[in-house]
């Protein structure tokens, strides 16, 4: 049982932590290029920075503490996730940096009621959002951290909150790979084999 469990989690999560080289006296450093290099190599499901925040949560009608994580749309594909309401992000969304959020239900439910939140605002943190979807939960489980209630586009999240930084990068390698990925994702987070030192993996 155990082992189903973990299968349908994914044993083939890797993450990816910077690292400190004490030869240069530098540490790994994450931005949406390193992710990128990632996600372009041939074994990898997805790559998906882990950029999350906490914070108040605002409407007219309700108010909730939360928690909130920058995506990319291939991050509902690949947990799974699906809508009850709405719509989902697309790439013009990313692209234009639009202030857009989707919610679980259960935070839907405490800052708007019985009534549907789509197309009505939210103001999380620095930003003011538009409702579009409302999402059940992931079909795979999350790894890492409390459960994410909100989910706004990553560039946009970036760019309302200025200090938040990407502190580590969750890779999903392709069910079935049977090769060894660890040396070839800390590669293309370097963007040069030299430097794979200022980064690490667990798994």
């Amino acid at each position: 049982t155990v082992l189903e469990g973990i299968s349908f989690s994914g044993t083939n999560v890797l993450y990816l932590f910077p690292n400190f080289d004490s030869a240069t006296q530098r540490i790994g450093e994450f931005d949406l290029e390193t992710i990128r290099r990632i996600s372009e190599l041939p074994f990898v499901e997805g790559a998906f920075p882990q950029v999350k925040v906490g914070n108040e949560a605002r409407t007219l009608t309700g108010q909730s503490e939360a928690n909130a994580m920058g995506v990319y749309p291939r991050y509902f594909q690949v947990y799974r996730i699906t809508l009850s309401e709405g719509r989902m992000f697309d790439d013009r969304d990313i692209q234009e940096h639009a202030n857009v959020c989707l919610l679980g239900g259960d935070i839907a439910l405490k800052l708007f009621g019985a009534s549907s939140p789509i197309g009505k605002k939210l103001r999380f943190g620095s930003g003011l959002y538009e409702v579009i979807g409302v999402v059940r939960p992931p079909k795979r489980p999350i790894h890492i951290g409390r459960p994410v209630e909100i989910y706004i586009p990553l560039p946009t999240l970036l760019r309302q909150e200025e200090k938040l930084v990407i502190s580590s990068a969750e890779v999903w390698v392709k069910q079935g790979y049977a090769g060894e990925p660890n040396e070839q994702v800390l590669e293309a987070a370097a963007g040069d084999p030299s430097k794979k030192v200022l980064f690490q993996i667990h798994d």
